[in-house]
């Protein structure tokens, strides 16, 4: 819970010291005590423009995530995206339980070092916040920061197993999620002036447990979308919204109006059965998903981390580009795919030279300039 009223007194003596019909200057310091008594003081950060940072085109996205253990491998695929001028940058998966060991005590040591080499190498960094692992059961006993979730969660009561496999978070709860809103926060205070970080994504919420909510897990991710929003005022935030319940509520009156974009971690062509909740309310494609048509409005940013039998990579960058207006797409590289045709350098890397390295550059219409 916190106290607003020190910091509510404070901003009404301001307002009553600016005079009629000027605006108030921004405040050098912003101060929140919370309610055990501790304060929060952090310099305002401006970049002189109300612009966000603006980077669109082709990233490579890790499969090591930012764990300490994984950080050699990350490098390697940080050194291909060195290598190619037609590559912007790279995409991180960061774990919560990586980067977070207590409840407010973060070690961001893995993503500075992260942001570091691509600042060195002129180009930009894109964070993917996680909070699930498909592959195994919730710890019994602390993980030391090599777990996808923290400790505190999984104590908490926060953690979840999940009906795909593996565990995910409880995020109907409110708790739950005002953990992971502090998440974002931290990391929106330590980068979101960052002129190498471009993206921060909120993940996909795809993965179901038994004790989930669809309405309260609703609730939970109206208060996430501004949240995200405010603590990134420099930095486009993009959901991966793919198989999100309520997705037309929380589009238009939740994402839109804060200048969130829309995205995922598969790009799904029309043509196949059914295409994730994102793309489907980004186009207007009818039924629960609406009619209206919100692409060149906000970000798009889809990832592409295995191929699913839909077609070559030429024919989803086309999908992408002309279907999504897709600003941003990063893609999972491997030698050899897992198909023909989509390892990195014999079909993807081509298909990215063949456009010249160009997505959709059109600059969000709800973003200020």
């Amino acid at each position: 819970m916190r106290m607003f009223g020190p910091l509510i007194f404070a901003m009404s003596a301001l307002a009553a010291t600016v005079p009629a019909g000027a605006n108030p200057k921004a405040p050098q310091n912003l101060c929140i005590a919370d309610a055990a008594g501790s304060t929060a003081c952090a310099p305002a950060t401006t970049t002189g423009t109300t612009a966000k940072k603006w980077n669109p085109g082709h990233y490579l996205r890790a499969n090591e995530q930012a764990f300490s253990y994984q950080r050699a491998n990350r490098n390697k695929i940080w050194q291909m995206v060195k290598d190619e001028p037609l590559l912007k940058g790279g995409l991180v998966v960061v774990p919560w339980g990586a980067i977070e060991s207590n409840r407010g005590q973060f070690d961001f040591t893995e993503i500075d070092a992260d942001v570091a080499t691509f600042k060195a190498m002129g180009k930009k960094l894109i964070i993917e916040v996680w909070w699930m692992n498909y592959w195994n059961s919730i710890p019994s006993v602390p993980q030391g920061g090599q777990s996808w979730l923290p400790d505190h969660v999984i104590s908490s009561g926060c953690a979840a197993v999940s009906t795909n496999g593996g565990y995910t978070v409880q995020l109907h709860k409110a708790d739950c999620m005002t953990r992971l809103i502090e998440v974002f926060q931290a990391l929106g205070k330590r980068y979101d002036g960052n002129d190498t970080v471009e993206q921060i994504i909120i993940t996909e919420p795809s993965t179901p447990y038994a004790e989930q909510n669809k309405d309260q897990f609703h609730e939970q991710f109206k208060r996430l979308i501004p949240a995200v929003a405010t603590a990134w005022p420099h930095t486009g935030v993009v959901f991966y919204m793919n198989w999100y319940p309520y997705s037309q509520d929380l589009f238009v009156n939740y994402m839109l109006p804060n200048g969130v974009g829309v995205g995922g971690p598969d790009i799904i062509p029309a043509y196949r059965p059914a295409q994730d909740d994102g793309s489907s309310v980004l186009q207007g494609l009818g039924g629960d998903k609406g009619t209206t048509d919100y692409r060149g409005r906000i970000p798009t940013s889809w990832s592409y981390e295995a191929s699913i039998k839909d077609g070559a990579p030429a024919q989803l960058i086309g999908y992408a580009t002309d279907s999504l207006r897709c600003t941003h797409i990063a893609w999972v590289p491997s030698s050899t795919g897992n198909e023909a045709g989509f390892g990195y350098a014999d079909g993807v890397l081509p298909a990215i030279k063949s456009v010249g390295g160009k997505t959709v550059t059109t600059y969000p219409t709800v973003w200020p300039k």
